[in-house]
């Protein structure tokens, strides 16, 4: 395959390259466009009030899919940005790639403490720029690759695009090993216990509420059956104690106005609505109403809570509700340990009068909606329900009124060859392995073959293997054969399929 004029094919790939690593760069860095509307609304997004004042653009704690995420996009900008470079700037191209590599990952920074619905880290901002210095320091040995004007462009390139397939597959183990856990384990403790509401006010649930009480541990079927029986009033404490609950809540205002915690292992959390007069509309008895948009929130984060759970990882919610509408969706908030709609530990809401349960796991992501959980036919309906949803050992359960609500969802069976890949994400890393088997089996055509063979195989197989494997012991996760078997055989397929399409055409090409 010979190119008239590489250096212009070389500039126009580069060029529609960049254009969408840009795109991916903006979508999913800033999607949702949700503009805070005030700087004390920027200010109380970098603080992040809701942890407990803890600085947000100082949280070291890495998220998976954000690594991921500025893993796939910001190494490839910055290879591409340097070749764009080369080109015209061949003196300062380095230090120009660089400039604009932290340019962006500061840029994405800002943007993201302008809306409402993303966060500022400057530990995102670390990942980004080292993913793109990477991306340079891999450009840099292929910055002269299209000098020749007699260069035979494709083969010259596929050691290149190899690697970046090489590269790609990490990124793809990285993202598929590592969730592939449905573990208690990266809950955060400095979010507060709400029912309601988000913090945002944009969830409202519209209902009445008699009782809260959460246990660390799953209640047996005899012990979800009496309390079943037992209305959740103050004076019905003593079962629910005896089942060990770490948080109960019987909603009786005190002289403040705020909505006691009737018992609690250790220090009080008290529920309080920010706004009194409507606190005294909303409370009536042992029940409490919502009609209005804001939450009951603990007055602090709810440590004792979260620990106890992450302990046991094991947790049960218990609740005696009646919804107002069964048309609301979101899904409207009932009990939440949240920060906003995208981080949560565990949420309890409403969806068109059916329960959803929502929980954080390396699985389940950060907003615990990955892979939803949910009940069918309104089982809301027609009056009061009590309500108990529990997750122990990768498996969700809902019951009402002391009935399976819905078939249990066991988290590991939804798993694709035991990772977190999504079947559209296995379809995608099926055409990349697919896509080096045949880049390879070209690349083999080329001279020396004993390097070419080496290389091909290396890339396409043993590389791939090799990372999975490595994941699979730091992690300490089940690795199984199926999914290795996979990653060898869908690229030597594509080497097979290439190698024979050759041949036949060449014998097309010799019988003529």
């Amino acid at each position: 395959m010979k190119i008239s004029n590489p250096e212009k094919l070389h500039d126009w790939i580069i060029t529609l390259l960049l254009i969408i690593i840009f795109a991916l760069i903006f979508i999913s860095s800033l999607f949702p466009l949700q503009l805070n509307d005030s700087w004390a609304e920027i200010t109380a997004a970098l603080l992040q009030e809701g942890k407990g004042g803890k600085m947000t653009l100082l949280d070291l704690i890495p998220d998976i899919d954000t690594v991921t995420e500025r893993l796939l996009v910001f190494a490839p900008f910055g290879f591409l940005i340097h070749q764009k470079l080369t080109r015209h700037f061949p003196q300062h191209a380095q230090v120009i790639s660089v400039g604009l590599v932290v340019l962006v990952a500061l840029a994405v920074e800002i943007a993201q403490a302008i809306l409402s619905m993303r966060h500022s880290r400057v530990l995102d901002f670390a990942l980004a720029t080292a993913a793109g210095f990477v991306g340079i320091k891999f450009s840099i040995p292929f910055s002269n690759i299209f000098a020749s004007p007699n260069l035979n462009t494709a083969h010259r390139l596929l050691p290149g695009f190899l690697w970046l397939g090489n590269y790609l597959i990490v990124c793809i183990c990285i993202a598929a090993i590592i969730p592939a856990n449905t573990n208690i384990s990266e809950w955060d403790c400095h979010y507060p216990l709400l029912i309601g509401n988000e913090l945002s006010h944009d969830r409202p649930w519209q209902g009445k509420i008699r009782g809260v009480a959460i246990y660390p541990r799953e209640l047996t079927a005899n012990e979800i059956r009496n309390l079943s029986r037992t209305p959740m009033t103050p004076e019905n404490i003593s079962p629910r104690n005896e089942a060990e609950a770490i948080a109960l809540y019987s909603f009786v205002a005190d002289s403040n106005n705020r909505i006691l915690i009737h018992n609690h292992t250790g220090p009080p959390l008290n529920l309080a609505i920010n706004r009194p007069e409507l606190e005294e509309r909303q409370s009536d008895g042992s029940t409490l109403h919502f009609y209005e948009s804001l939450p009951a929130m603990s007055t602090a984060p709810a440590h004792t809570i979260c620990n106890t759970i992450l302990a046991s990882q094991v947790f049960t919610v218990e609740t005696e509700i009646v919804s107002s509408n069964l048309m609301q969706d979101g899904p409207a908030r009932i009990i939440s340990n949240s920060l906003d709609l995208e981080n949560r530990n565990f949420t309890l809401g409403e969806s068109h009068g059916d329960l959803v349960l929502r929980v954080r796991t390396p699985q389940n992501g950060s907003n615990g909606n990955n892979i939803p959980f949910e009940t069918q036919g309104k089982v809301l309906a027609e009056g009061w329900k009590h309500v108990i949803a529990s997750y122990a050992d990768g498996v969700a359960k809902i019951f009402i009124d002391g009935e399976a609500a819905a078939t249990p969802l066991h988290y590991q069976k939804t798993l694709i060859l035991d990772t977190a890949l999504s079947s559209m994400n296995i379809l995608a890393a099926g055409f990349l392995l697919f896509g080096m088997g045949v880049m390879a089996g070209m690349l083999f055509s080329q001279q020396p073959p004993l390097g070419a063979a080496a290389l091909s195989i290396f890339s396409t197989s043993i590389f791939p293997v090799i990372t999975l494997l490595f994941l699979a012991i730091w992690l300490e996760r089940h690795l199984s054969l199926v999914l290795v078997s996979a990653v060898v055989f869908t690229s030597l397929f594509g080497f097979i399929f290439y190698r024979k399409l050759r041949r036949n055409l060449l014998d097309v090409n010799n019988y003529n």
